[in-house]
């Protein structure tokens, strides 16, 4: 479901530089608590893409892969895993709606799935 709807997006929603080395495309989709936009480990970094007008919004820029995304409960918060390939990683937390990195109070390394707990104030 998800390829087809990033096939109708604009070629122009992201173009990585030629330092990169991100070959895949969107992986570990998860759909947001409202339904509305869904969260996608796409070419190394977490997207967000919007079901309601298709836009495809790049959250994270750091260098490694950002991968296993999950949503807080209240959709306003986006974990991930930022690893060097694709295993174990720095635990990330950012707002949904920009990216903005979330300070958490220590470097936790992390692996797998994520999951919020039900309350929305840690992580499973």
């Amino acid at each position: 479901m998800l390829c087809g709807v990033a096939a109708t997006l604009p070629a122009a929603s992201y173009v990585p530089n030629e330092t990169e080395r991100r070959h895949f495309g969107g992986v570990m989709p998860r759909i947001s608590p409202g339904g509305d936009s869904v969260a996608v480990s796409f070419q190394g970094a977490i997207f967000r893409l919007d079901l309601d007008d298709h836009v495809l919004t790049q959250l994270t820029t750091e260098a490694g892969w950002d991968v296993d995304p999950a949503w807080s409960p209240d959709g306003e918060r986006i974990a991930y895993v930022n690893a060097p390939n694709f295993s174990v990683g720095s635990l990330r937390v950012i707002k949904a709606t920009d990216g903005e990195q979330i300070k958490l109070p220590a470097n936790i390394r992390a692996r797998g799935e994520l999951f919020f707990h039900p309350d929305g104030k840690r992580l499973l």
